[in-house]
C-alpha cells in the first residue's frame, strides 16, 4: 500500500459527497434545526460502522469513483489533500443552514442508500479517521524509511 493512494482515495472519495450535499444545501438552505441529538438513518449507521477505524481490519472493496489514480501525481498531493480538508469544513459550516438531520442525500457509490446530511459528514469524518490510522500502519511498517 502506498501513502499517495491513500491520500488520493481520500480526495476522490470527500469530492463527490461535498457536491451533493452542497446541492442540497442550495436547495433547503434555511431550514435549519440542528439543535437535536445526532441519531442515524438505518443506511447512515450502516454506512458510518462500514467505514469507521475499528473496522480497518476488514477488506473493502473501493467503489470505482474512489479508486486512485494508480500513479498519482505527488508534486501537487498534499496541496490538494489540504484544499480538500478546507473544503470538508466549509461544507461542515455549510451545513448548519439546513436541518442536516432532515435533508437526505445519496451515495454516490451505491444510489439505493439515502442518509441524511449528518449522517454523510459523520461518515466522511470516521472514513478519514480509518485512513489516516492506515497511513500511520504504513508509516511503522520495518523498512519504511525514517527521518
Amino acid at each position: 500500500m502506498n501513502i499517495a493512494l491513500v491520500v488520493q482515495h481520500l480526495i476522490n472519495n470527500n469530492q463527490p459527497y461535498f457536491d451533493i450535499i452542497r446541492q442540497k444545501i442550495s436547495k433547503y438552505k434555511g431550514q435549519a434545526n440542528n439543535n437535536r441529538e445526532f441519531k442515524h438513518s438505518f443506511w447512515g449507521k450502516f454506512l458510518y460502522k462500514m467505514v469507521a477505524p475499528e473496522s480497518i481490519n476488514k477488506k473493502l472493496k473501493t467503489p470505482k469513483p474512489f479508486r486512485p489514480d494508480p500513479d498519482p501525481d505527488i508534486t501537487t498531493l498534499a496541496a490538494r489533500f489540504d484544499a480538500n480538508q478546507e473544503e470538508l469544513l466549509n461544507v461542515i459550516e455549510e451545513s448548519r443552514k439546513v436541518d442536516a438531520q432532515k435533508v437526505l442525500v445519496r451515495s454516490p457509490a451505491a444510489w439505493i442508500m439515502r442518509f441524511h446530511i449528518a449522517d454523510a459528514l459523520a461518515a466522511l469524518s470516521v472514513h478519514e479517521l480509518r485512513h489516516l490510522q492506515q497511513i500511520r500502519n504504513i508509516m511503522n511498517y520495518p523498512g519504511f524509511p525514517k527521518g
